[in-house]
């Protein structure tokens, strides 16, 4: 019997990669020994040409200028440490947006 493995894909900044994937990567094989774990390496330009592709690259100029972020609910996110002022920030909008 031949037993395939699934894989999950996780994107993220190059600089998270070196910093957080190594780690994150080894416990997971340790946990689920039966998936693959693999990093995708991408920035945020890439992301946009992907997930807004119909509107890029106007659309940058837009978000600077104030986003909705519901927009972004299709993009799949790496999130960084629970305690951290940004992370705080971004958990209030997502729960006030009905987006957590």
């Amino acid at each position: 019997m031949i037993i395939h493995k699934s894989t999950i894909r996780v994107g993220t900044t190059e600089g998270c990669f070196r910093m957080i994937m190594p780690t994150l990567m080894r416990q997971f094989k340790e946990m689920y020994n039966d998936y693959d774990i693999r990093g995708v390496i991408g920035n945020a330009e890439q992301m946009f040409r992907k997930y807004f592709s119909d509107k890029y690259p106007e659309c940058v100029e837009e978000f600077r200028k104030g986003a909705d972020i519901r927009e972004f609910s299709d993009m799949p996110f790496c999130r960084s440490l629970p305690n951290l002022h940004c992370m705080q920030i971004l958990d209030h909008l997502l729960e006030r947006e009905g987006l957590r």
